[in-house]
């Protein structure tokens, strides 16, 4: 039996946030080193608040895009529960009803 695309797409998504968020969790605690640090170099501190920003952002990203893809995926399952015929549309997300 094939894999729905859309599982291995949220798979894939799922995994790329379990990295981004392991890269949170290292520039929290690099962060939390650097604060008590005597000697801080607040440009030191600044690259790592920015890069922070940079996996939040990344985090964001994925999980407006996971989101999408379950919600496509949910809105299927309803209108196959419901009995409402669909054709094929390829990933235009048109979603026309039967003649």
């Amino acid at each position: 039996m094939e894999k729905n695309p859309y599982l291995t797409i949220m798979i894939q998504s799922l995994k790329k946030k379990s990295a981004v968020l392991d890269a949170i969790i290292e520039l929290n605690i690099r962060q939390k080193e650097e604060l008590e640090n005597p000697g801080l170099d607040p440009d030191d501190f600044d690259a790592c608040v920015e890069e922070k920003a940079k996996q939040i952002e990344q985090l964001e990203l994925l999980d407006a895009g996971f989101q999408e893809v379950y919600d496509k995926i949910k809105s299927r399952s309803a209108d196959q529960s419901a009995g409402i015929p669909r054709r094929d549309c390829g990933n235009a997300g048109i979603h026309p009803q039967a003649d």
